[in-house]
Protein backbone atom coordinates (compact mmCIF):
# COMPACT_ATOMS: atom_id res chain seq x y z
CA UNK A 1 0.00 0.00 0.00
CA UNK A 2 1.43 3.45 -1.01
CA UNK A 3 1.62 5.72 2.13
CA UNK A 4 2.11 9.14 2.90
CA UNK A 5 5.33 7.97 3.96
CA UNK A 6 6.55 6.22 0.90
CA UNK A 7 5.44 8.72 -0.74
CA UNK A 8 7.84 11.29 1.46
CA UNK A 9 10.86 8.70 0.89
CA UNK A 10 9.69 8.33 -3.00
CA UNK A 11 10.55 12.38 -3.26
CA UNK A 12 13.67 12.64 -1.14
CA UNK A 13 14.98 9.63 -3.24
CA UNK A 14 14.53 11.49 -6.67
CA UNK A 15 15.83 14.90 -5.30
CA UNK A 16 18.98 12.99 -4.92
CA UNK A 17 19.44 11.19 -8.33
CA UNK A 18 19.60 14.39 -9.76
CA UNK A 19 22.92 16.17 -8.29
CA UNK A 20 22.27 19.13 -9.37
CA UNK A 21 19.25 19.58 -7.67
CA UNK A 22 18.26 23.05 -7.07
CA UNK A 23 15.10 24.07 -5.17
CA UNK A 24 12.61 26.04 -6.17
CA UNK A 25 11.40 28.97 -8.22
CA UNK A 26 9.16 31.36 -9.18
CA UNK A 27 7.72 33.21 -12.54
CA UNK A 28 7.79 36.23 -12.60
CA UNK A 29 5.87 36.42 -16.02
CA UNK A 30 3.73 34.33 -18.03
CA UNK A 31 5.97 31.64 -20.00
CA UNK A 32 4.64 29.78 -22.30
CA UNK A 33 6.52 26.06 -23.50
CA UNK A 34 5.66 24.70 -26.43
CA UNK A 35 5.66 20.69 -25.85
CA UNK A 36 5.15 19.94 -29.23
CA UNK A 37 4.26 21.78 -32.45
CA UNK A 38 0.28 20.84 -31.14
CA UNK A 39 0.19 21.18 -26.82
CA UNK A 40 1.85 24.33 -25.40
CA UNK A 41 1.78 24.25 -21.83
CA UNK A 42 0.91 27.60 -19.74
CA UNK A 43 2.94 28.67 -16.62
CA UNK A 44 1.23 32.32 -15.07
CA UNK A 45 3.11 34.61 -13.64
CA UNK A 46 4.22 34.00 -10.23
CA UNK A 47 3.67 30.36 -10.24
CA UNK A 48 5.94 28.61 -7.79
CA UNK A 49 7.80 25.05 -9.02
CA UNK A 50 10.53 22.76 -8.24
CA UNK A 51 13.76 23.15 -10.05
CA UNK A 52 15.49 19.41 -10.42
CA UNK A 53 18.43 20.76 -12.50
CA UNK A 54 20.54 23.93 -13.77
CA UNK A 55 22.72 24.16 -16.91
CA UNK A 56 24.25 27.60 -18.11
CA UNK A 57 20.99 28.06 -20.22
CA UNK A 58 18.55 26.56 -19.02
CA UNK A 59 16.20 24.82 -15.71
CA UNK A 60 14.97 21.64 -15.72
CA UNK A 61 11.55 22.37 -13.84
CA UNK A 62 8.84 19.92 -12.42
CA UNK A 63 5.32 20.23 -12.19
CA UNK A 64 2.58 17.51 -11.46
CA UNK A 65 5.38 14.90 -12.20
CA UNK A 66 6.20 16.54 -15.53
CA UNK A 67 9.81 17.67 -16.57
CA UNK A 68 9.96 20.97 -18.48
CA UNK A 69 13.23 22.46 -19.62
CA UNK A 70 13.08 26.56 -19.31
CA UNK A 71 15.14 29.30 -20.20
CA UNK A 72 16.92 30.90 -17.05
CA UNK A 73 15.47 34.45 -18.26
CA UNK A 74 11.67 32.86 -17.08
CA UNK A 75 11.63 32.70 -13.73
CA UNK A 76 13.80 33.17 -10.45
CA UNK A 77 15.07 30.54 -8.26
CA UNK A 78 14.22 31.55 -4.37
CA UNK A 79 15.91 28.56 -3.38
CA UNK A 80 18.58 25.66 -2.84
CA UNK A 81 18.67 22.61 -1.79
CA UNK A 82 21.57 21.91 0.52
CA UNK A 83 22.92 18.42 2.14
CA UNK A 84 21.49 19.15 5.74
CA UNK A 85 18.47 17.90 6.68
CA UNK A 86 15.97 18.34 9.59
CA UNK A 87 14.00 15.68 11.71
CA UNK A 88 10.50 15.70 11.44
CA UNK A 89 9.41 13.38 14.34
CA UNK A 90 11.65 11.43 16.72
CA UNK A 91 13.57 8.84 15.32
CA UNK A 92 16.49 6.23 15.76
CA UNK A 93 19.91 6.64 14.24
CA UNK A 94 21.61 3.22 13.89
CA UNK A 95 25.20 2.08 13.38
CA UNK A 96 26.28 2.27 9.44
CA UNK A 97 24.85 -1.59 9.27
CA UNK A 98 21.59 -0.70 10.85
CA UNK A 99 22.31 -3.23 13.70
CA UNK A 100 22.71 -0.67 16.66
CA UNK A 101 20.21 1.70 17.52
CA UNK A 102 22.74 4.63 18.54
CA UNK A 103 20.12 6.99 20.29
CA UNK A 104 17.03 8.57 19.49
CA UNK A 105 16.88 12.05 17.43
CA UNK A 106 14.22 14.61 18.39
CA UNK A 107 11.99 16.71 16.13
CA UNK A 108 13.98 19.76 14.66
CA UNK A 109 17.13 18.51 14.66
CA UNK A 110 19.52 18.87 11.94
CA UNK A 111 21.60 16.18 9.95
CA UNK A 112 24.52 16.55 7.41
CA UNK A 113 23.63 13.95 4.71
CA UNK A 114 27.01 11.51 3.78
CA UNK A 115 25.52 9.01 1.82
CA UNK A 116 21.96 7.46 0.58
CA UNK A 117 21.67 3.57 0.83
CA UNK A 118 17.72 2.75 -0.36
CA UNK A 119 15.41 4.47 2.13
CA UNK A 120 18.50 5.04 4.18
CA UNK A 121 20.54 7.98 4.40
CA UNK A 122 23.89 7.87 6.45
CA UNK A 123 24.09 11.22 7.79
CA UNK A 124 26.27 13.33 10.56
CA UNK A 125 24.34 14.88 13.47
CA UNK A 126 25.18 18.72 13.61
CA UNK A 127 25.20 18.56 17.80
CA UNK A 128 27.00 15.54 18.78
CA UNK A 129 28.88 14.74 15.48
CA UNK A 130 27.65 10.97 15.52
CA UNK A 131 27.76 9.07 12.26
CA UNK A 132 24.75 6.56 11.29
CA UNK A 133 21.84 5.46 9.43
CA UNK A 134 18.25 6.97 9.25
CA UNK A 135 15.09 6.23 7.71
CA UNK A 136 14.50 9.27 4.90
CA UNK A 137 10.79 9.08 5.51
CA UNK A 138 11.28 10.42 8.98
CA UNK A 139 13.47 13.57 7.18
CA UNK A 140 12.96 16.58 5.09
CA UNK A 141 15.28 18.62 2.95
CA UNK A 142 16.54 22.07 4.24
CA UNK A 143 16.02 24.67 1.72
CA UNK A 144 18.49 27.70 2.16
CA UNK A 145 17.20 31.36 1.01
CA UNK A 146 18.56 31.82 -3.33
CA UNK A 147 19.78 35.18 -4.19
CA UNK A 148 19.22 36.04 -8.26
CA UNK A 149 20.86 39.42 -9.80
CA UNK A 150 19.20 41.97 -11.13
CA UNK A 151 20.34 46.00 -11.83
CA UNK A 152 18.32 48.76 -11.79
CA UNK A 153 16.58 50.95 -14.49
CA UNK A 154 15.92 53.74 -12.74
CA UNK A 155 16.97 55.89 -10.09
CA UNK A 156 14.50 56.25 -7.03
CA UNK A 157 14.22 55.83 -3.08
CA UNK A 158 12.27 53.04 -1.84
CA UNK A 159 11.05 52.97 1.46
CA UNK A 160 9.96 50.04 3.85
CA UNK A 161 9.37 51.71 7.37
CA UNK A 162 11.69 53.58 7.88
CA UNK A 163 14.08 51.72 6.08
CA UNK A 164 15.12 53.39 2.84
CA UNK A 165 16.71 51.66 -0.40
CA UNK A 166 18.10 54.02 -3.26
CA UNK A 167 18.17 52.10 -6.51
CA UNK A 168 20.47 53.75 -9.06
CA UNK A 169 20.67 52.91 -12.73
CA UNK A 170 22.87 50.43 -13.71
CA UNK A 171 23.64 49.09 -10.45
CA UNK A 172 23.20 45.68 -8.95
CA UNK A 173 20.23 44.67 -6.79
CA UNK A 174 19.59 41.03 -5.08
CA UNK A 175 16.59 39.83 -5.75
CA UNK A 176 14.97 37.65 -3.31
CA UNK A 177 11.42 36.41 -4.51
CA UNK A 178 8.38 37.99 -6.83
CA UNK A 179 5.36 39.21 -5.04
CA UNK A 180 1.87 40.75 -6.83
CA UNK A 181 4.16 41.95 -9.63
CA UNK A 182 6.75 43.16 -7.44
CA UNK A 183 10.90 41.48 -6.97
CA UNK A 184 11.45 41.88 -3.45
CA UNK A 185 14.91 42.82 -2.97
CA UNK A 186 16.92 43.38 0.18
CA UNK A 187 19.71 45.45 1.46
CA UNK A 188 22.56 44.08 3.34
CA UNK A 189 20.67 44.26 6.83
CA UNK A 190 18.07 42.10 5.03
CA UNK A 191 15.03 44.12 5.13
CA UNK A 192 12.97 44.05 1.64
CA UNK A 193 11.57 46.22 -0.45
CA UNK A 194 8.93 45.86 -3.13
CA UNK A 195 10.11 46.96 -6.74
CA UNK A 196 7.83 47.15 -9.14
CA UNK A 197 9.65 44.94 -11.97
CA UNK A 198 9.71 47.35 -14.70
CA UNK A 199 12.13 49.22 -12.57
CA UNK A 200 14.38 45.95 -13.05
CA UNK A 201 15.93 43.90 -15.69
CA UNK A 202 16.58 40.58 -14.54
CA UNK A 203 19.60 39.09 -15.42
CA UNK A 204 19.87 35.01 -15.67
CA UNK A 205 23.56 34.60 -15.81
CA UNK A 206 25.26 32.23 -12.73
CA UNK A 207 26.83 34.49 -10.58
CA UNK A 208 27.71 34.42 -6.62
CA UNK A 209 25.21 36.85 -5.40
CA UNK A 210 24.82 38.05 -2.01
CA UNK A 211 23.79 41.00 0.67
CA UNK A 212 27.39 42.27 0.26
CA UNK A 213 27.82 42.70 -3.19
CA UNK A 214 25.38 45.45 -3.21
CA UNK A 215 27.70 48.58 -3.87
CA UNK A 216 29.28 51.03 -2.04
CA UNK A 217 27.45 53.90 -3.64
CA UNK A 218 24.23 52.26 -3.01
CA UNK A 219 25.07 51.45 0.03
CA UNK A 220 26.25 54.95 1.05
CA UNK A 221 23.14 56.73 -0.85
CA UNK A 222 20.79 54.61 1.13
CA UNK A 223 22.50 55.31 4.94
CA UNK A 224 22.29 59.05 4.10
CA UNK A 225 19.13 59.66 2.54
CA UNK A 226 17.41 57.19 5.30
CA UNK A 227 19.00 59.54 7.81
CA UNK A 228 17.22 62.76 6.32
CA UNK A 229 14.18 60.67 6.56
CA UNK A 230 14.71 60.16 10.23
CA UNK A 231 14.61 64.10 10.61
CA UNK A 232 11.37 65.12 9.15
CA UNK A 233 10.04 67.87 11.57
CA UNK A 234 13.04 68.72 13.00
CA UNK A 235 12.86 72.64 13.57
CA UNK A 236 14.59 75.34 11.33
CA UNK A 237 17.03 77.15 13.82
CA UNK A 238 19.36 79.56 11.89
CA UNK A 239 22.97 78.93 12.40
CA UNK A 240 22.26 75.62 13.81
CA UNK A 241 23.80 72.28 12.11
CA UNK A 242 21.81 69.39 14.43
CA UNK A 243 22.68 71.00 18.57
CA UNK A 244 19.02 71.33 18.03
CA UNK A 245 18.08 72.10 14.69
CA UNK A 246 18.84 73.21 11.68
CA UNK A 247 19.28 75.57 8.81
CA UNK A 248 19.57 74.54 5.11
CA UNK A 249 23.37 74.28 4.57
CA UNK A 250 24.06 72.99 8.55
CA UNK A 251 21.31 69.97 7.16
CA UNK A 252 23.28 68.69 4.38
CA UNK A 253 26.46 70.00 6.36
CA UNK A 254 25.25 67.42 8.90
CA UNK A 255 23.70 64.37 6.77
CA UNK A 256 27.01 63.81 4.75
CA UNK A 257 29.39 64.68 7.68
CA UNK A 258 27.82 62.08 10.12
CA UNK A 259 26.54 59.35 7.85
CA UNK A 260 29.47 59.72 5.51
CA UNK A 261 32.19 61.23 7.15
CA UNK A 262 32.21 64.20 4.41
CA UNK A 263 32.87 67.49 5.07
CA UNK A 264 31.40 70.17 2.89
CA UNK A 265 31.70 74.15 3.01
CA UNK A 266 29.00 75.21 6.18
CA UNK A 267 27.44 77.43 3.54
CA UNK A 268 25.19 77.19 0.46
CA UNK A 269 26.77 79.45 -2.02
CA UNK A 270 29.82 77.30 -0.65
CA UNK A 271 28.53 74.03 -1.11
CA UNK A 272 27.36 74.51 -4.56
CA UNK A 273 31.06 74.82 -5.38
CA UNK A 274 32.33 71.38 -4.52
CA UNK A 275 31.23 67.45 -5.86
CA UNK A 276 30.22 67.58 -9.87
CA UNK A 277 27.71 69.77 -11.29
CA UNK A 278 24.30 67.46 -12.68
CA UNK A 279 22.13 68.68 -14.98
CA UNK A 280 18.31 68.22 -13.24
CA UNK A 281 17.20 65.98 -15.92
CA UNK A 282 19.78 63.53 -14.72
CA UNK A 283 19.63 63.72 -10.90
CA UNK A 284 19.55 60.71 -8.49
CA UNK A 285 18.80 60.75 -5.05
CA UNK A 286 21.41 62.16 -3.09
CA UNK A 287 22.76 64.83 -5.02
CA UNK A 288 22.56 68.50 -3.88
CA UNK A 289 20.11 70.87 -5.19
CA UNK A 290 20.83 74.68 -5.01
CA UNK A 291 18.16 77.26 -5.35
CA UNK A 292 18.54 81.62 -5.08
CA UNK A 293 15.69 82.71 -2.62
CA UNK A 294 17.12 85.93 -1.90
CA UNK A 295 17.44 87.08 -5.64
CA UNK A 296 21.57 87.83 -5.19
CA UNK A 297 23.02 84.36 -5.35
CA UNK A 298 23.08 80.76 -4.23
CA UNK A 299 20.80 80.75 -0.49
CA UNK A 300 19.20 77.73 -0.39
CA UNK A 301 20.01 74.05 -0.63
CA UNK A 302 18.33 70.68 -0.31
CA UNK A 303 18.57 66.99 -0.70
CA UNK A 304 17.17 65.26 -3.67
CA UNK A 305 15.27 62.07 -2.70
CA UNK A 306 13.93 60.76 -6.20
CA UNK A 307 10.80 61.05 -7.85
CA UNK A 308 11.35 65.04 -8.28
CA UNK A 309 11.10 65.79 -4.44
CA UNK A 310 13.93 66.99 -2.22
CA UNK A 311 14.24 66.68 1.59
CA UNK A 312 15.76 70.25 3.32
CA UNK A 313 15.41 72.59 6.03
CA UNK A 314 12.91 74.84 5.38
CA UNK A 315 12.61 78.85 6.87
CA UNK A 316 9.63 79.30 5.63
CA UNK A 317 8.08 76.61 7.11
CA UNK A 318 10.36 76.41 9.72
CA UNK A 319 11.18 72.70 10.03
CA UNK A 320 12.75 69.99 7.79
CA UNK A 321 10.14 68.37 5.55
CA UNK A 322 9.84 67.54 1.72
CA UNK A 323 8.84 69.45 -1.20
CA UNK A 324 8.59 69.10 -4.77
CA UNK A 325 11.20 70.65 -7.05
CA UNK A 326 9.51 70.33 -10.57
CA UNK A 327 6.49 72.81 -9.66
CA UNK A 328 5.61 75.95 -7.81
CA UNK A 329 8.30 77.94 -5.53
CA UNK A 330 10.99 76.25 -5.73
CA UNK A 331 10.67 75.19 -9.51
CA UNK A 332 10.96 78.94 -10.27
CA UNK A 333 13.82 79.32 -8.22
CA UNK A 334 16.08 76.25 -9.03
CA UNK A 335 19.55 77.35 -10.04
CA UNK A 336 22.31 74.06 -10.33
CA UNK A 337 22.96 70.42 -8.69
CA UNK A 338 26.08 68.86 -7.44
CA UNK A 339 26.80 65.36 -7.22
CA UNK A 340 28.98 64.64 -4.36
CA UNK A 341 28.85 60.83 -4.21
CA UNK A 342 30.24 59.55 -7.31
Amino acid sequence: MVTKRNIIILLIICFLIFTGFSGTGIFYKEYIHNKDSVNQVIFRDEEKVNIIKTNKESYLIERDNIYYKVPKDALIRISRTTSRYRVIENTPIFDEQRGAELRILFKGEILELQKVDGEYGYFRTTTDKIFGSVHLGDLEVCLEESLSYGVSKVNKTIKNGDSVYVLIKGEMVAIKNYVDGNFVIVDEANNEYLVDKSFIEYRHADAIVSRSSISRKTRSLSKLISRAYSLIGRPYIYGDAGKRGFDCSGFTYYLFKSQLGIELPRSSHEQVKVGKKIEKSDLVPGDLLFFNTSGRRISHVGLYIGDGNMIHASSGKARVRIDTINTGYYSQRYVTARRIIE
